[in-house]
């Protein structure tokens, strides 16, 4: 539970989240821009700070201001409310970064939703029913292809942006071109990306949108439906609650399928090693583009077991690493020491040694999407294990050498895990400690009886 909250948002928004706040003992701190410092959500508040003057560009959708009112205030937790910064991935990646919890959606989540051409892959991976249609298309023939497929009539629709723009009805194939077109340009000049998909036209159709409540344990709960099916220029003009047009069977239906929705976005698929080439005579071998192209979004390198049976040299880890950076994957790049150094007192310093040679040349941005995994060769597979300290201290080293290389900051945002023998009976003391963020589990994700046991202890 928070003891401080701020509200990023004004009006009566501000004034429920304050009142639901006090309710639970919550403090709240309030920001206002000038034109609002007499506002009733500012005096409700148990603090209030200014973060600009009038304009909601200069205040309410100030990102610097609002983060920099709750370091001031000591506000644990930030509430976007709806609307303004609420659905803003950048936003929800700033608070990340700063160790400021964001009530809502994480970053990455937001980011994949609010690109439907990655939501609606991640909705078929989570067996979701979609609209027959295709994947974003960027090639005119191959787009001609695809619709001919599909059949008409049809939708061209932008993958970014909302509002309605980048949306183009095809009834016919001689007018495809034109229309893929048109929608792609104005995309590009809205949101500043061009990408569009297909989508089977489908009428007489209702909008209609489930309302969903998760919490960072994978629990989610449905609220209902909202009817959003009067509209004008593709944008809601009116929504209404239980809609008119849904039957409880398919209230049910619809509740289920947004429910297994929102609790697989939280799975991904990881592959356990890749090639340093996007292409070549490597055969056996595997390509970051390749696990790209199957929907892998994690990959873990330089395991132990590939440093002592394949010969892999940190240096060889470290190319492998900007190879999966530069290809969108997210590495997990394993370190670790072997028992020899562990009883000379060199753990540390080889540890330090691995994470330098490791990031050396890594892009800034790219940092926060490397998770680093300490797997202590002694214990990989022999059922010994560190103790929860013994983690800590070398979670700490780790956090404190990209400290050293990229600033405070940088290293609050790295994912350290720890990756030697982890099992129900040690996995909550030691996902305890402060510099342990997670586990590489082995031998007891085997057994789903074990890694039920290791997530649930995670819970406690």
């Amino acid at each position: 539970m928070f003891s401080k909250i701020l509200i990023a948002n004004r009006g009566e928004i501000a004034v429920r989240i304050i009142r639901a706040c006090k309710e639970m003992g919550i403090s709240t701190v309030a920001v206002f821009s000038e034109a609002d410092r007499d506002a009733l959500h500012v005096s409700l508040a148990d603090e209030s700070i200014c973060i600009g003057p009038a304009q909601v560009q200069d205040s309410y959708l100030n990102m610097t201001a609002i983060l920099s009112a709750a370091e001031a205030t000591g506000a644990g937790a930030i509430h976007p409310g709806y609307g303004l910064l609420s659905e803003n991935a950048k936003f929800a990646a700033l608070c990340e970064e700063c160790h400021i919890v964001f009530i809502g959606p994480s970053s990455k989540v937001i980011s994949e939703m609010g690109d439907k051409d990655a939501a609606r892959k991640t909705m078929i991976a989570a067996g979701v029913p979609v609209v027959p249609g295709c994947e974003m298309v960027e090639d005119l023939a191959k787009a001609h292809e695809e619709a001919d497929r599909i059949g008409y009539p049809l939708l061209v629709k932008a993958r970014a942006g909302g509002g309605g723009r980048g949306i183009r009805r095809v009834d016919r194939s001689e007018d495809f071109e034109d229309a893929f077109r048109s929608a792609s340009q104005e995309a590009q000049l809205a949101f500043g990306d061009g990408g569009v998909y297909l989508e089977k036209f489908v009428a007489p159709a209702k909008h209609i949108e489930m309302q969903l409540l998760c919490d960072r344990q994978g629990n989610v709960i449905t609220l209902g439906e909202r009817e959003c099916s009067i509209q004008r220029k593709n944008q809601k003009m009116i929504e209404e609650s239980p809609s008119p047009a849904v039957t409880p069977e398919l209230r049910q239906k619809m509740a289920e399928a947004a429910v297994k929705a929102a609790k697989n976005t939280r799975v991904f698929i990881a592959a356990q090693n890749m090639h340093h080439a996007e292409s070549g005579a490597y055969t056996g071998e595997v390509s970051g583009p390749m696990l790209c192209s199957l929907g892998v979004k994690y990959v873990v390198i330089g395991h132990s077991e590939r440093r002592q049976y394949f010969g892999e040299t940190d240096e060889i880890v470290a190319q492998k690493v900007k190879a999966a950076l530069s290809c969108g994957l997210r590495p997990i790049v394993c370190v670790g020491e072997s028992m020899a150094q562990r009883e000379k007192n060199l753990t540390l310093d080889h540890v330090r040694m691995q994470i330098k040679t490791i990031f050396f040349g890594v892009d800034p941005k790219d940092v926060k999407k490397i998770v680093v995994a300490y797997e202590p060769i002694w214990a990989i597979g022999t059922g010994k294990t560190a103790t929860a300290e013994q983690a800590d201290e070398v979670g700490r080293a780790i956090r404190e050498c990209i400290r050293e290389i990229y600033g405070a900051r940088h290293a609050r945002s790295v994912t350290i895990l720890y990756g030697g023998s982890m099992n129900p009976q040690n996995a909550g003391e030691l996902l305890a400690m402060p510099d342990v963020d997670g586990g590489l589990i082995g031998g007891a994700s085997l057994d789903w009886e074990k890694f039920v046991d290791v997530m649930e202890s995670a819970n406690q």
